[in-house]
């Protein structure tokens, strides 16, 4: 017999422990300010490109798309968060937030959500339809694995 894997299984997990790893190498830039004299929005301006987003609003993008798939999979309540963090403290706020709507989540919540349709439309930039496990898997998973490019900064 094939071992079955739910949705839940495959995203609360994940996105978690992806919220989690945000705050310990958001503390290590911190404490690596602190220890050199840098300046905390030198760090939280950083791009690894110039045409790349900044570190702060990386990690806006992340959380809230880790957030939106709750809402979207789950039917959640989910925060809107601040576009605009200025600090580590609003960083970690929001990402606090976030894995507060992770301990909430329960696995009843996300059945039959696999084949739900989820649409995801992005003025003047992208417009998906997808189902719900196709949303998880190809647009949620992917814009997650910036965090190993958000950590090389």
């Amino acid at each position: 017999m094939t071992p079955t894997v739910t949705l839940y299984e495959l995203c609360v997990p994940v996105l978690r422990k992806a919220m989690q790893n945000h705050l310990v190498v958001l503390k290590k830039g911190e404490e690596w300010c602190e220890e050199n004299g840098y300046p905390h929005s030198k760090l939280l301006d950083a791009r690894l490109s110039p045409d790349m987003h900044p570190l702060s609003l990386q990690i806006f993008f992340q959380v809230t798309t880790a957030t939106r798939a709750l809402q979207r999979l789950a039917n959640m309540e989910v925060p809107t968060f601040n576009f605009g963090a200025a600090s580590f403290q609003d960083l970690y706020t929001q990402i606090e937030e976030a894995l507060q709507c992770f301990e909430e989540a329960r696995p009843e919540c996300f059945g039959g959500k696999d084949k739900m349709p989820v649409t995801i439309d992005v003025p003047n930039m992208w417009h998906f339809d997808l189902n719900g496990l196709t949303y998880l898997q190809e647009f949620v998973m992917p814009n997650l694995d910036l965090l190993e490019d958000v950590h090389k900064i």
